[in-house]
């Protein structure tokens, strides 16, 4: 019998057809079994079953056509271009539906379609099915034959249909685990939610079994378990332990807020809204392992808005809840980036989800929520029976798409058993704003959260400098200099923080420069420098962008923030006296000069100005965390609302393609450039010992009018062969002749300049 194959090799023999097909039904079965667990649709989840089974059947069919077959025999990759073998697959689906009449056909042909070129908007089909319901086949036939079939080889394909279903019937045996009919579930009943899941799981078996064949010899670790009460024992140790001989009313204050864990919550809503500084990281991963113990949940994601914070969290997640025997590697995922590499030998350098306790970016969360994408569809198997603490919650994301950031999160919580704790010193009651009908428990009692507020009072005393010039201002932080306090200035854009850094005296050394210009590695490295001399009592300025004001642990004597929103300022106050270590701390309010900014010295941020705008209408006394929620609802316009009920229309239809816009949080591509060179090289020459991590930590993240800039001056170049697009975001980047000595105050922006 002649063997036909899935995969070419690589120096190895190919992949057979029918070993690959039984793998990814087998595993696709197995992870919809598991993500669909908790589903309260039984009767639906049944369908949802058949329609995986004849997916991963059918899905690589096309490839059994001989001109597939041709390149797929050889023992050696190759870059010529395959006919489209994802219709072949799409046209039995459709003739079994037009035999049958049973929708999980028309699903399956949906997901085969899709698992290449993505998820098309879910609307299509729902007007399809429903447009005329008497004479649905017809219309099916005609609008499929022009929509989801390829033209250029569509009847070539039908031609054949019959003798490669032969072909494969012979080879792929296998039973079905569900009733071929009976279902009597019509499109209406559908959620596009759980097909989007299904999706996931599809995909995610298709390309595992794909990396495993070209990842032959290479050993992926077992999966760790969540073990909720040995990691629950470790954390009340470490926190004992953190609070042994400290009887001061700031350890006091996180012990309370640490017992309100230990309260029983019934909604799938938590909200730890503590000041900044008291604990809130301890007491969240407490309250996340309590609910993953009662509902069963595998695993914890942690979710921050920088990325520069998420080192920060793994490592006191390796400190207070790594067990005994346990290493990082596998038990805690910390992930930077959303890059994902397409060429089989880079794949395994890709982020993995599979561990009891992920760190990631809300960007990454979120965005993959509302994907449509494969590479990034995947990932959703892992979400589903996890405690998400959203940490920080109130710089996830533009204030306008909380609306659909909170439709999604239902969606996780009503039928994947998904938990969500909402953590802010500065909370933000989004669901109210817009009007959901969820229910969130405070960890607080209303008495607790006032006696927590109240010592806050006395921690930082505000002032606000005005418009000020830069000599000015800069003479302004040369006093506090010359008393060695530490400062922290923090500004609106790269391009002032890098103007203020040029400005200052540097002459000791003691002015410290931090921003996304830096790679995560350089700027912990900075970091350390700081708390150090900071500890031993020297005078230190540093001047940042915002991404210090989220979670950073970090105390200064002295904040200067420039005019921005409210959170943003009672952020920044977080890094003022943080941890009461001084008699009080001093936070500094300014705007420059209108001359700087005509003048191009200075620059804005457009997409600030309304929260600048509400903040200038507050009186000092409205400075606090309980004016957030109303803050945040002047700033949104009755023309912001219509927009995000115009787009709420969008998620309600399912349509992907406009959702997927519209959540996207950062607006402009974004490119990921490896810096350093010894990481550079172990990537080219394969090794396989390099960790996803390492990549990451050494890379940094710029715009699409950065990465041209760097094209233009011929210092990166692709980690992995560009096909289409230059510009691909989802490829890697290697920079050239990066002199960390050089550039370690501005990192790549040193280049820039």
């Amino acid at each position: 019998m002649i063997e036909l194959y899935a995969h070419s090799g690589d120096g190895f023999p190919p992949q057979l057809y029918a070993e690959h097909v039984y793998n990814v039904r087998k595993m696709a079965i197995e992870t919809f079994s598991r993500v669909f667990e908790y589903h309260k649709r039984k009767d639906i989840v049944k369908l949802y079953l058949r329609m995986i089974e004849v997916a991963a059947e059918w899905h690589d069919f096309g490839k059994l056509m001989p001109e597939c077959q041709a390149i797929l025999s050889q023992s050696t990759t190759s870059d010529t271009p395959m006919l489209n073998h994802v219709d072949a697959g799409v046209a039995h689906c459709i003739k079994e539906y037009e035999r049958t009449n049973e929708l999980y056909y028309l699903l399956a042909a949906w997901l085969i379609l899709a698992h290449h070129v993505g998820f098309a908007d879910w609307e299509e089909l729902t007007k399809l099915v429903l447009v005329n319901p008497n004479q649905v086949l017809s219309t099916t036939k005609l609008y499929l034959t022009k929509k989801w079939r390829d033209c250029r080889i569509r009847d070539y394909v039908d031609a054949n249909l019959t003798v490669w279903e032969q072909m494969h019937r012979k080879i792929v045996i296998i039973p079905n685990s569900v009733p071929e009919t009976g279902y009597g579930i019509s499109v209406m009943d559908i959620d596009w939610f759980d097909i989007l899941m299904c999706f996931s799981c599809m995909v995610s078996a298709d390309h595992a079994d794909t990396d495993r064949f070209y990842g032959k010899g290479f050993v992926l670790s077992a999966p760790y378990k969540l073990r909720a009460d040995e990691r629950i024992a470790s954390l009340d140790r470490f926190v004992n332990d953190l609070s042994n001989g400290r009887p001061d009313e700031r350890t006091k204050n996180r012990l309370l807020l640490y017992a309100s864990a230990d309260r029983d919550t019934s909604s799938s809503w938590a909200k730890d809204d503590g000041p900044v500084g008291s604990g809130k990281t301890n007491a969240n991963n407490k309250k996340a392992l309590k609910i993953a113990k009662k509902y069963g949940c595998e695993n914890i994601i942690g979710s921050v808005p920088f990325t520069n914070v998420i080192h920060q969290l793994v490592d006191k997640a390796k400190e207070s809840l790594l067990l005994p025997g346990e290493y990082k590697i596998g038990v805690i995922n910390e992930l930077h980036s959303t890059v994902q590499f397409k060429s089989w030998w880079l794949r395994r350098y890709n982020n993995r989800w599979d561990g009891p306790l992920t760190y990631t970016t809300c960007v990454q969360y979120f965005e993959s929520l509302a994907t449509y994408h494969p590479a990034a569809v995947r990932k959703l198997i892992h979400f589903v029976n996890s405690v998400v603490i959203l940490d920080e919650y109130h710089q996830a994301m533009p204030y306008e798409l909380w609306s659909h950031g909170l439709f999604l999160l239902q969606k996780l919580a009503d039928n994947f058993n998904v938990h969500i704790i909402f953590s802010s010193g500065t909370p933000i009651d989004f669901h109210d704003i817009y009007h959901k009908n969820i229910v969130v428990d405070n960890m607080l009692t209303d008495t607790e959260w006032k006696l927590l507020q109240k010592a806050e009072k006395n921690r930082v005393k505000y002032y606000h400098l005005g418009p000020v010039g830069l000599g000015r201002l800069c003479k302004h932080i040369s006093g506090g200099y010359r008393n060695k306090h530490s400062t922290l200035i923090v500004c609106n854009t790269t391009h002032n923080a890098a103007v203020m850094f040029s400005l200052l005296d540097h002459k000791d050394g003691d002015v410290y420069h931090l921003s996304s210009r830096l790679t995560p590695k350089h700027r912990e490295e900075r970091l350390e420098i700081i708390k150090e001399r900071i500890a031993n009592g020297l005078p230190t300025i540093l001047i940042s962008t915002s991404t210090v004001e989220c979670g950073i642990d970090i105390s200064f004597h002295r904040c200067y923030r420039e005019e921005t929103s409210l959170d943003s300022l009672l952020q920044c106050a977080g890094r003022c006296n943080r941890n009461n270590e001084f008699k009080v701390g001093k936070m500094y309010i300014f705007c420059f000069c209108q001359s700087l900014i005509d003048s191009g010295n200075i620059t804005t941020n457009p997409s600030t100005q309304r929260a600048i705008n509400i903040f200038r209408g507050l009186d000092k006394s409205e400075w606090i965390p309980a004016m957030m929620t109303s803050a945040v609802r002047d700033m949104l316009t009755q023309r912001d609302m219509d927009t995000i009920i115009g787009i709420e229309n969008n998620f309600v239809k399912g349509n992907l393609r406009s959702v997927g816009r519209a959540m996207k949080l950062i607006k402009m591509q974004n490119f990921t450039i490896v810096i350093d060179p010894v990481i550079i090289e172990r990537i080219k020459a394969k090794d396989i010992t390099l960790q996803y991590v390492d990549i990451v930590r050494n890379s940094v993240s710029v715009f699409a009018n950065v990465h041209r800039r760097l094209l233009d001056m011929a210092v990166i170049e692709p980690l992995e062969k560009v096909h289409d697009d230059m510009d691909d975001p989802i490829t890697m980047w290697a920079m050239l002749n990066y002199d960390k000595n050089y550039d370690m105050d501005m990192g790549i922006g040193r280049i820039l300049l």
